[in-house]
């Protein structure tokens, strides 16, 4: 925790009722919640020994922190949760399909297209917490363009995709996109080895594809075993096709 942070620990715990502190820890450890709830997100500390991350829900991990890194790790925890704000007052304002793409399309007529905003756009209709976009170079490579909640050491793992490698570069091949239910338990041969270590597991992948020519591919994932519907998927095919007819 540190000497600083130790100090004022103690200083709150001073400043505490401690009728309430018994009364809580009591409430806190009988408590026998039966409903796990999709919607919920917990933020919790890999080193949190009074709170250990545990159970069903959805849960965020910061590598590293303990119990007080809402003050040590704050930085970290703000964006957390303004990237879930923003999932959410996106998912407000589109009540359908045709607003969702609608939004896509004026993010695209832009002459800079912000490719992390776009991205973000999709992950939050989706309901999807991982994203990445791989665009086509002139020498048939898939290479990373955007990315969300990717972890920084796999970046330059995913930086670079061969045709036909992983998730990305099998849909790519296949010109059809490529749907895992959850990619951790997966053996098929299908994702990488490093996809793993992004801790997701419903996991879609579909090309960019227009007028039969293919752009790139664009990936999302939950953090929950998923699997994604005919009308998700082909959504999402409708999405890389708006990408590709920019790109073209």
């Amino acid at each position: 925790m540190g000497a600083h942070n130790s100090k004022l620990f103690y200083e709150i715990l001073y400043d505490t009722d401690l009728s309430f502190v018994k009364w809580a820890l009591q409430e806190f450890t009988a408590w026998q919640n039966t409903i796990t709830s999709t919607k919920v997100l917990k933020i919790n500390g890999t080193k949190d020994k009074l709170i250990p991350p545990r159970g069903k829900t959805r849960t965020k991990l910061i590598e590293g922190g303990e119990h007080f890194m809402i003050v040590d790790r704050a930085d970290e925890i703000s964006e957390i949760l303004n990237f879930e704000l923003e999932k959410y007052l996106v998912n407000f304002t589109m009540n359908s399909i045709e607003d969702f793409l609608a939004t896509i399309q004026i993010q695209l007529s832009n002459d800079t297209i912000n490719w992390n905003h776009l991205l973000k756009t999709v992950l939050a209709h989706f309901n999807c917490s991982t994203g990445t976009l791989h665009f086509l170079d002139k020498d048939a490579l898939l290479q990373l363009n955007s990315y969300i909640g990717i972890p920084e050491f796999l970046i330059l793992k995913l930086s670079t995709i061969p045709i036909g490698k992983g998730m990305a570069g099998i849909a790519a091949e296949r010109r059809k996109p490529v749907e895992m239910c959850n990619l951790q338990t997966d053996d098929s041969g299908v994702a990488r080895p490093s996809a793993k270590d992004t801790k997701v597991e419903g996991s879609l992948a579909a090309p960019l594809i227009y007028d039969n020519k293919l752009y790139g591919t664009i990936g999302i994932a939950k953090p929950v075993p998923y699997d994604f519907t005919k009308a998700e998927i082909d959504l999402l095919m409708q999405v890389g096709e708006l990408i590709s007819k920019k790109l073209k």
